[in-house]
């Protein structure tokens, strides 16, 4: 959902500068600079605090998957020690070569996860352009309203013997 919400606020953000570029001269014009500069600056703030709230569930994720395998490995000797147990070599680095075979699938899983969703996210956003129908239609009223014909052109860029031939000679 946090990756959707960001693809939404940035979009967002984008298509209102956009619009203020591209009416950049209506905008200096009506002395609109400071009324679309605080438009886009509460676009930015909503996309800055979702932008945080996802790095801290990231920072939370990275926490639990690098973090949460060193306490359960130290955990469990310790746990082993005090039931009586004696740790020798051999039980110690198989036991470490273990919990690290199973710390790696706690570090993959929720950034495969996190990939699959952005990956989903991303196919939707292009299904959706991808399914719109064409827009551009030069002609949707039917009329020839505005319509430049040429017929029988000649068209040269430069200086030519012929075109001044065409035109009675120089």
């Amino acid at each position: 959902m946090g990756q959707m919400k960001r693809n939404m606020l940035a979009d967002s953000r984008v298509k209102l500068l956009n619009e203020a570029l591209q009416g950049m001269r209506t905008v200096k014009l009506l002395a609109w600079e400071a009324f679309i500069e605080k438009r886009i600056l509460a676009e930015r703030a909503n996309e800055v605090t979702t932008l945080r709230t996802m790095a801290y569930h990231r920072a939370k994720q990275a926490f639990l998957s690098f973090g949460l395998p060193t306490v359960a490995t130290t955990a469990t000797f310790v746990l082993y020690r005090a039931l009586g147990n004696e740790l020798d070599a051999a039980t110690v680095f198989t036991s470490v070569g273990l919990f690290e075979f199973l710390a790696m699938s706690l570090v993959i899983l929720p950034n495969l996860i996190n990939e699959v969703k952005r990956v989903t996210i991303s196919i939707k956003r292009i299904e959706k352009l991808l399914i719109q129908d064409d827009t551009f239609n030069p002609n949707k009223s039917g009329d020839d309203k505005g319509r430049v014909v040429v017929t029988n052109g000649n068209f040269f860029w430069g200086h030519s013997e012929s075109s001044d031939e065409a035109q009675g000679g120089a």
